[in-house]
């Protein structure tokens, strides 16, 4: 379990749930540096994420598609004669699904984007410092390049 579903709803961590949230994003990371299309299994959202598998199965089937987000197979149960599905899921249909139910990882997730995000502005948008020395070097450079009187 990520976190308690209170802890989830609430977004006010501890140290350790702290250390658990860190765990998390490593275990994500890993499983998708690993190479595997599905590396994830739905069981793993039951119950910190959803309180039953069933919820889980509808919001995976209402919201995505199989094959590309996620993928069903018969469970490996010995002597069941009625097994139970198994769905394994891609680390973004995974991550997508904790992060709509759970403010601390989502609060990480949209922190990381801001700060990417502002970061490309700055390289998209210099300031004015830099683009009044870019015009002065490009001035430059043109008149060495055409020399007039």
């Amino acid at each position: 379990m990520i976190l308690s579903r209170p802890d989830f709803q609430s977004g006010l961590l501890n140290s350790q749930q702290e250390i658990d949230l860190q765990r998390y994003f490593l275990d994500v990371h890993e499983r998708q540096a690993n190479g595997d299309a599905f590396p994830f299994n739905l069981e793993e959202l039951v119950p910190s994420v959803y309180q039953l598998k069933h919820k889980a199965v509808e919001a995976l089937k209402k919201g995505y598609t199989q094959g590309v987000d996620f993928i069903s197979s018969p469970g490996r149960v010995i002597d069941n004669p009625n097994p139970e599905v198994e769905y394994r899921l891609s680390s973004a249909t995974f991550e997508h699904l904790v992060a709509k139910k759970n403010k601390a990882i989502f609060e990480v997730y949209r922190r990381v984007f801001h700060a990417v995000a502002a970061e490309a502005i700055k390289l998209v948008k210099p300031d004015a410092g830099t683009v009044r020395a870019l015009e002065a070097a490009a001035k430059a450079l043109i008149c060495r390049i055409h020399p007039t009187g």
